[in-house]
This record gives C-alpha cells, structure tokens and sequence, in this order.
C-alpha cells in the first residue's frame, strides 16, 4: 500500500500548475467522420476513468469502503454546442454555408456535359445567354469567366450551427481487469442559413478581373454583371430545385452513432520501497470498440445537412496507452489509436464535371465513397480533488481525418465526373481542449462541467461545447 505524502497541499498546487504545460501524447477511442464534431464527448469525467477510482485511491493509502467494490460507471450529460464560421484549407475564416467554398454560379455551366446527361432548362437559358458562341454540347473550359476572387457571380452563405441534446455513458467491469464502456446520444441539430449574399452586386472585383464596370470576362462580353445577375443569381432557388438540391434549413432530431468498446486495464504500484523516489500508479490500457450508424441517414443533397454521426458510415478503432497516477499529486497519461470507417454506396451525389465548380455542381450520379481514416492524439493531466470535494482536468485534442476514396459507378470509358476534387475537400484537422470540473457531492456520485474549446480547425467547423453531467459509480 501506498504511503500519502505529508507535503500534499503544496505538492498539488506547485504541480498543478507545471502541469498546465506539459504536453504527453494522449488519445481518446473513437472520433467522428464530420467536421462539426469530431472528437464528442460523452461524460464531463476524466476520459481515462476505466471503473478504477476506488481501487487506486485504495492503492494510494485512502480509508476506503472495500466491502462494496466499485463495478460499473454511470453519467447522464446534457449539452449543446454551436458555430458561426469554420476554417477552410487554407485555414481562412468562412461562413458556415460555404463550407467547401463559395457558390460558383457561373461553374454550374462549365466542363463537360456526361453522356446521358442535359443541363437542366434554366441553365441552358443561362448558357445560351452568357455563352452564345459555344456550340450546344460543347464543353466551356474559359479560366477567365469564373472570378478568382470569388466575388462576380458568386453566393456567400452565413449561417448559425446549433446542436444540443444527452448523451448516456456507461462502464462496467466485467471480470478483473476486463470491463465494456458504452455511448449512446440523442440531440437536434440545425445549420439556418441567414443569407444568400449575392456578391455580384455586393463584392469589389478587382480590375484585373473586371473590363469595366459591368462586363466580366475582356474575352466574352455577354458575361455581364447584368446577365448573370438575371440568368443566374436572380433565379438561383429554381436552379437549385432542377439540380436536386435542398437548400432549406436544416433541423432534425435522432439519434446519434452507438459506440461500444471492450477495455483492459491495469494499476501498478512504482517506488513501494525507494523512499527517495515518488510513488505513483502505472496503468497501461487498451480499447477497442466501434460505433452502429444508428442515427438519420445522412442526405448530401441537402446543402445545409448535418450528420449526426460519421454520415452514416460504421467504424472500428483502436487505442493503447499508459497513465501515470503520481500519489496525492497529479495523473499524466499517453496514449495513440486509429479510427476506421467502413465504405458505402450513395445515389445521385453530386459530383464536379469542372474543376472551376465550387460549392454546388449541376449533376450527380452513384458513387461508393470510402472515408480516410482518423488519427488521434491529445495530452490530458488530472488532478484528483485538489480543493475540497473539487478534480480538475485538461485534456489537449488532435483530430486528423485523411483524405476519402470517391469511386464512381461510371461504366462509360469518358466519364466526365471528377471526383478527385472532392477527394482533394474531403481531408480535415482540429484541435481542442477539454477542461472539466468535477465535484463529489457524496462518495462516488459527482456534478460535472465541460467545457469543449476550439484551438485550431483546418476544413471544419469552429465549434463550441458546453456540458454539465451527472455521474455515480457502483
């Protein structure tokens, strides 16, 4: 048994405070395949609680209760989470409805048409109008008719993202060191666009850009502000109805993705007997688990949707790792794992046919897509009532998504879709920091806050977390 340190009280604030600045790698088990949450949090507890509270307090030298050993973990949490802008790859701020760039109205008319295929009665208008000297079929490839900038024909979209909802988590220890961890969530989301600016008439294009004061392209002069104002931004709901886009407001309820894991763990006392050394507890771990797409299937032709979950795609993971309990002081641990998501098939997804198409493209077709995997990485310190009935932690988060796999049901040999330039969209990197409150309002039952902070976002949203949790063992 552990022997307390009879310097507690300055001990736990001097490390403490160093402990703010250490950073040791550390990884929570499975992440999401979205951008707008992609590390959830399920309890406002220290993330490596693994059922073995009691047991390391016993460890540690506490007068403990050991004739109800401690079996499982509850925690009810409610939470919301909201965002106003995101970052895009090149980590600019934007607007949450330009996600991936954006509206390029005058791109919709761009690239090769795929065999099967015709331009919906709007744009044919639009074309006949703007591009009057391109034979009907032909492709349109002019570098200069879309505007660089992204300002003469283009829409920019503000919008407000909400969710909130509970999440349920429980642990139980099955045998030894063996125990199961399972999440499930239930939450409303909505992504409300405010407006669908029309920067034609709002943006200062550049000279370089611009002939004149109405004329946009030196090389076609019916591709005028005047004209696209008229044939393409004016009726741009009609447009959006023909090429099978929703583009109303988003809000749905539904379960999020059900994840479970099996885990191993195991605390061993260090330094029993070398009194000029610290003790401390080493507890390597191990996780693997998954997550059932339990939620709405995701709709990519709603512009504005929000998964609630990896836009349906089942996953697997795995995690290992090791903590570092340093008796009455402060708990360090690391940790690293993979994410993967199994591929599926989606009908009519939109694809680009040009690589001048931003933001919404004029057909679809069937594809597989098959997402990249996530990497984690974090650095957590927790310090176990350090004033009071009161624990602290803080826990340092990296989200890396790689790229996805985007393969075609095209059987035709000129297949004029092009899904590399989603491929290309479709990698993401976030980091946040957790920091949570936990306060014991009777042994093994607590009150939590957390607080979710945006650090960094590379192509994701930068999103907000509160969460209060209610969280009892057994």
């Amino acid at each position: 048994m552990l022997v307390r340190s009879t310097t507690y009280h300055l001990c736990t604030r001097l490390i403490l405070l160093v402990g703010l600045s250490v950073n040791v790698q550390i990884l929570h088990a499975m992440t999401a395949d979205n951008r707008n949450d992609p590390f959830p949090v399920f309890r406002t507890l220290d993330p490596q609680t693994f059922v073995l509270g009691r047991e390391k307090l016993i460890l540690k030298g506490y007068a403990v209760d050991t004739k109800h050993p401690e079996r499982l973990t509850l925690s009810l949490s409610p939470f919301s989470q909201r965002a106003v802008i995101g970052k895009d790859l090149c980590k600019n701020t934007i607007q949450l409805g330009n996600m991936d760039g954006r509206w390029a109205m005058v791109g919709l008319l761009m690239g090769q048409i795929p065999q099967g295929y015709a331009l919906p009665p709007s744009l044919q208008e639009a074309r006949q109008q703007l591009f009057p000297e391109v034979p009907a079929g032909a492709p349109i490839d002019d570098p200069f008719a879309v505007d660089r900038e992204q300002e003469c024909g283009f829409f920019e979209i503000p919008a407000t993202y909400r969710k909130y909802g509970m999440r349920f988590n429980l642990e139980v220890e099955l045998i030894g060191d063996v125990g199961v961890s399972l999440d499930v969530g239930l939450s409303n989301i909505s992504l409300t666009p405010c407006t669908f600016m029309n920067l034609t008439l709002l943006g200062t294009t550049p000279e370089y850009y611009l002939c004149s004061d109405t004329q946009c392209d030196c090389l076609n002069p019916n591709l005028t502000k005047k004209n696209i104002n008229e044939y393409l931004m004016a009726p741009y709901r009609t447009i959006m109805e023909e090429i099978c886009y929703n583009i109303e407001n988003f809000n749905a309820s539904s379960l999020e993705d059900v994840r479970f894991f099996a885990y191993w763990r195991h605390a061993y006392p260090m330094n029993t007997r070398l009194d000029e050394w610290p003790d401390f507890l080493l507890i390597p771990f191990f996780k693997v688990g998954g997550t059932i797409a339990a939620g709405k299937r995701y709709n990519p032709s709603h512009t504005f949707a929000v998964p609630f979950g990896s836009q349906s795609h089942e996953s697997v993971g795995f995690t290992t790792g090791i903590n570092i309990d340093f008796v009455d002081l402060i708990e360090l641990g690391g940790e690293t794992g993979i994410t993967h998501f199994f591929g599926r098939h989606f009908e009519n997804y939109h694809v680009p046919t040009s690589k001048y198409q931003v933001g919404v493209y004029p057909f679809a077709t069937d594809v597989n897509i098959h997402p990249g995997n996530n990497w984690h990485f974090t650095a957590k310190m927790n310090v176990y009532n350090f004033m009071g009935n009161l624990s602290f932690f803080f826990q340092y988060v990296l989200v890396i998504h790689k790229e996805d796999k985007i393969c075609l049901d095209c059987s035709n040999d000129d297949c004029a879709f092009m899904p590399e330039i989603l491929e290309n969209l479709s990698a993401f990197r976030v980091q946040v920091a957790n920091i949570g409150f936990n306060y014991e309002i009777a042994p093994q039952i607590s009150l939590g806050f957390l607080w979710q902070a945006p650090l960094s976002q590379y192509n994701a949203y930068r999103s907000t977390t509160i969460m209060v949790g209610f969280n009892a063992a057994f």
